[in-house]
């Protein structure tokens, strides 16, 4: 486990934590945080990441948009009929349109949502 600091950016922490996991290359796997803009939010967050990974409820952050996750849904259910697919697709459009599309799952937050809830409204 360390903390690594990176000159010249606005949010210079982060943590790197070494699992016991060996990758094919013969080398250990290690989980990259996200940047944090001080010391004591990336200690925090290294600690909250190594709890899940003892308690095996870690999930590594994705870049995947939500856009991304239904349009791969969508694609997974090709065994359905045309109609069905449909109001899916009509779904995953209107999603698209709006900001909340374009955001990482793992950014996504019950503010984005309530906006999107509100546009429907």
């Amino acid at each position: 486990m360390a903390i690594i600091t990176k000159k010249g950016r606005p949010k210079p922490y982060s943590y790197s934590i070494c699992t016991d996991e060996i990758l094919p290359t013969g080398k250990h796997k290690y989980i990259y945080g996200p940047y944090f803009a001080t010391k004591k939010e990336a200690k925090e967050a290294e600690a909250i990441a190594i709890s899940q990974l003892s308690q095996g409820t870690y999930i590594e952050p994705s870049k995947v948009t939500v856009n991304e996750l239904l349009d791969a849904f969508i694609t997974s259910k090709s065994d359905l009929s045309p109609g069905s697919l449909y109001p899916m697709r009509s779904f995953a459009k209107r999603i698209g349109r709006q900001p909340l599309g374009s955001i990482q799952l793992n950014k996504v937050t019950l503010i984005h949502v309530e906006k999107y809830r509100a546009f429907l409204i």
